[in-house]
């Protein structure tokens, strides 16, 4: 999954959902990365603990975020609800980006 702004922002933070019905267990080890760095990993959860993981305080500049899925055998696609990215306006405000020119690949 990809996300890509025609202009260069602060991104403080990314959030992503998990979907409710089913394949949760593809979201563990996804990894987020910002400028090509990993910035964040989904860490391994159980029940209620899959549903939301938040990667704060990251202040990198850029004009994208992406998450790439862990690799598994069988080469399960990335599955995920929502991805939430926050900028950083100032030090006490943040905004959430329209993520509406979103690419959907396989990571």
């Amino acid at each position: 999954w990809r996300v890509k702004w025609p202009r260069q922002y602060t991104v403080d933070t990314v959030v992503l959902y998990n979907r409710g019905d089913c394949c949760q267990e593809r979201l563990i080890g996804a990894t987020v990365r910002i400028n090509g760095e990993i910035v964040g990993t989904v860490p391994q959860a159980e029940g209620e603990s899959l549903m939301k993981f938040e990667f704060s305080n990251l202040d990198r500049v850029t004009r994208s975020v992406e998450v790439w899925a862990a690799e598994r055998e069988g080469g399960e696609a990335l599955s995920l609800a929502e991805v939430q990215v926050f900028l950083r306006r100032d030090e006490n405000t943040k905004e959430c980006l329209p993520t509406f020119s979103l690419v959907n690949e396989n990571g």
